[in-house]
């Protein structure tokens, strides 16, 4: 009898699948006969974005063993119960998952596949307990914050400054580096992707890779990653676009011709904190030639939107500024997803403006409010004379 019972839960994505099986052998003291276990095929592109859900049935206590399909160089996601991890797989290959303490889950290196490789194995695994030991002692300071013992407080606080992460950072430039290596590859590609947009990093790389490599599922998002980017250099014809906003309507690049237009990609982070009155201000003061498109995770979106002053996370509560009637607001789902791998939307806040003749001025991050905040007043000046 098989040990698992696979059902097909969701498939919320049209790409052909190939039929090359991963087999992902899984062992946990989590795991009861009859429980149901997860794998999401995550989007190589969107973190959040999930292209497939499968359902799995586990036969015995312990262990698992699930036979799953998978494209070339997958992006996958397992649960079991309220714990999850990522791991990269491709068709063909075996993973094999043991999870001594559900709790730490997410900090797992698997072993086979492309785990198999020393260089990646040694610097995951340090990376991972690194950032599991970071994580315990931040968790562990915020707790004893909470009920006042300040002794507590004071030796995880040092505890959590004295895991120092510069080495990791090296070694995953390192390995980032390697051009023979389709998590390598990836990572170059997922890391830098929205980085030094008009440098060309990326096609000096590109030349660097094996051409196995770049017949690979993780040389092709490479391929895509670098030619988006030829797309959003200066002067570069901005792609098009066909947008519905939470209010329902349709909003396309073509038809606002003639504007100025700010995508301001934003998300529950510090440098969003920083810059979201920036954008704001831009658009208040040049609202009659600039057209603001602010786009944002629908589950970012509900929980900004569900701030109070009365709340745990009224600290945040600036970010409602974000939400406005006299602008567009998208979320980045469903329809709406393209741009984001178009316009290369990886981390927030990603700012682009484009010039009213359908230009690319400049593609980053906060730092484009300021060429928007020159252009739009040189223009506006020499517009309203």
């Amino acid at each position: 009898m098989k040990k698992i019972v696979c059902i097909i839960l969701l498939i919320t994505s049209l790409k052909v699948v190939s039929q090359n099986p991963v087999t992902i052998n899984v062992q946990s003291a989590d795991i009861s006969a009859g429980d149901t276990l997860i794998v999401e095929h995550v989007n190589l592109f969107n973190y959040y974005g999930v292209d497939r859900t499968f359902l799995f049935v586990a036969d015995e206590d312990g262990k698992a063993t699930i036979n799953e399909t998978a494209e070339s160089f997958s992006r996958l996601r397992l649960k079991i119960r309220n714990n999850d991890m990522l791991f990269y797989a491709d068709a063909g290959q075996t993973i094999n998952i043991k999870v001594t303490d559900p709790a730490d889950m997410k900090y797992v290196t698997p072993t086979g596949g492309f785990y198999d490789d020393p260089d990646y194995y040694d610097y995951l695994s340090n990376h991972n307990t690194l950032i599991c030991n970071k994580n315990k002692a931040f968790d562990k300071f915020q707790y004893f914050a909470k009920i006042g013992d300040n002794d507590s407080v004071q030796r995880y606080y040092t505890i959590y400054n004295s895991i120092d992460l510069k080495e990791d950072s090296k070694r995953e430039q390192e390995f980032m580096k390697r051009t023979d290596n389709q998590v390598s590859v990836y990572m170059f590609a997922n890391e830098l992707g929205m980085d030094y947009v008009e440098k060309k990093i990326f096609e000096k790389q590109w030349e660097k890779i094996d051409d196995e490599i770049k017949a690979s599922g993780a040389g092709q998002y490479f391929r895509l990653i670098m030619e988006n980017r030829k797309g959003l250099r200066p002067k570069a014809r901005a792609k098009e676009f066909s947008l519905t906003d939470t209010k329902g309507n349709n909003i396309d690049l073509k038809s606002l011709e003639g504007r100025y237009v700010i995508l301001y990609y934003w998300g529950i982070c510090g440098y969003v904190i920083q810059s979201w009155s920036d954008m704001v201000n831009l658009h208040e003061k040049y609202g009659d030639i600039l057209t603001t498109i602010a786009l944002s995770e629908e589950s970012t979106f509900n929980q900004v939107s569900s701030f109070n002053r009365y709340n745990a996370e009224a600290v945040l509560l600036p970010l409602k500024n974000l939400i406005r009637d006299d602008w567009s607001n998208v979320l980045t789902n469903q329809d709406n997803q393209q741009i984001k791998e178009d316009y290369i939307m990886m981390a927030t806040p990603c700012v682009v403006l484009i010039s009213p003749k359908g230009r690319i001025i400049k593609h980053g991050y906060a730092n484009v409010l300021r060429v928007a905040k020159n252009r739009l007043w040189l223009y506006s000046f020499f517009h309203r004379r």
